[in-house]
């Protein structure tokens, strides 16, 4: 009795193994008739899928916490397996197996392009798979601040090492090699023996990681000269009889006077006032930028004391030359550049800080004025 039992229990599981079987090769079928892959490829991509769901430890693992940028070049006619290795060797990836495997699976292996990327140890297998399809991800991102000179430029590229060349070479390019852009020197009306000095626009950039030296300068120009296209800025300049060369001079110097950007039309009427009068400017930014950092190597912006004001002996020193310095000494923002070209018609020829240390300004007609606006106690 239990043999014939066991007997029929052994031909239901045989027929039950029987379907199962036939099931997944229906189901095998039906997907390679959907995907156009033949059997063999069906259960090929079935069993790394498998193989993919047992390493999700591996898969999510990142090799450190350390944030730091590591630069990898993947040259053209790499293998996935090549780049894997590549990987490993730089500490970027855990397992060379797993991350060919995710890429295979997840069909990115035809999609991994050469170029330059920055990767770090935080990221994980999926992360790097995915950065590696898209060379755009591999720019460097480069800020300017309103107001840098070009020294604090170059300052900023010798402390990202994702460029591959030195703010000395920068400012090579930006200064003794100027002279060889006499389309852009006529356009802006630049003086000859003049460097680029307030024409490196500042803002936000992606710079691809090959550039060099003169190319993010030439980035910074074209971008410079697209937005005076943009907005016109050309035929304001030309409507006012003045060059882009004196309109960037004296606003560079409004954005080292201005504290805040709403305040920077009215200071830059106060200066066209002056330059209207035959005054001096009266800028103490110009006696800074003639100092550099000779008084202080952590700043290029020295605290002044009240005898450099006749004690800097400088064409920069505009307590002591009448009209613009002989440059710009800042390379200014867009809204500094407005202010001075859509400056209101003022009568105003002085300004002095706010007792509130809020960073604005009085503004008074006379000297008189000028002097009773000041702190007292």
């Amino acid at each position: 009795m239990f043999m014939r039992w066991l007997r029929r229990l052994l031909q239901w599981l045989g027929l039950i193994f029987v379907a199962f079987v036939l099931c997944v090769v229906c189901a095998v079928w039906l997907t390679g008739a959907l995907t156009g892959q033949s059997f063999t490829e069906v259960v090929r991509d079935s069993f790394r899928r498998y193989q993919l769901r047992q390493q999700q430890a591996l898969l999510q693992a990142t090799m450190g916490t350390q944030q730091e940028s590591i630069r990898i070049d993947i040259t053209a006619g790499m293998s996935t397996m090549a780049i894997a290795q590549l990987l490993y060797e730089h500490g970027l990836i855990v397992d060379v197996d797993v991350f060919v495997l995710y890429t295979v699976v997840n069909q990115l292996d035809a999609q991994l392009e050469a170029g330059v990327y920055f990767l770090s140890q935080t990221m994980t297998i999926p992360e790097i798979a995915t950065r590696l399809t898209d060379t755009n991800s591999s720019k460097i991102t480069f800020r300017i601040l309103e107001g840098w000179r070009t020294e604090e430029i170059a300052q900023a590229i010798d402390q990202t090492p994702a460029f591959t060349f030195s703010g000395a070479d920068f400012l090579l390019a930006t200064q003794q090699d100027a002279s060889s852009l006499t389309d852009f020197m006529a356009l802006v009306g630049l003086p000859e023996e003049r460097t680029l000095e307030g024409f490196l626009l500042p803002g936000t950039y992606f710079v691809p990681p090959t550039a060099t030296a003169h190319e993010l300068r030439d980035i910074l120009l074209q971008a410079f000269n697209n937005r005076m296209v943009d907005e016109g800025l050309y035929l304001k300049a030309h409507e006012q009889e003045m060059t882009l060369f004196e309109v960037v001079t004296l606003a560079s110097i409004v954005e080292r006077e201005a504290v805040h950007d709403d305040e920077q039309e009215m200071v830059a009427s106060v200066y066209l006032n002056r330059l209207a009068n035959g005054m001096k400017l009266d800028a103490d930014p110009t006696i800074q930028y003639a100092i550099g950092n000779t008084r202080n190597p952590a700043t290029w912006w020295a605290s002044i004391t009240r005898e450099d004001y006749s004690g800097i002996l400088s064409p920069y020193n505009t307590y002591l030359s009448v009209g613009l310095p002989p440059s710009p000494i800042t390379n200014p923002g867009i809204s500094a550049i407005r202010a001075v070209l859509f400056a209101p018609s003022t009568d105003y020829l002085y300004f002095r800080a706010r007792c509130d240390a809020s960073g604005y300004h009085d503004f008074t007609r006379t000297y008189e004025e000028h002097l009773q606006s000041g702190c007292t106690g």
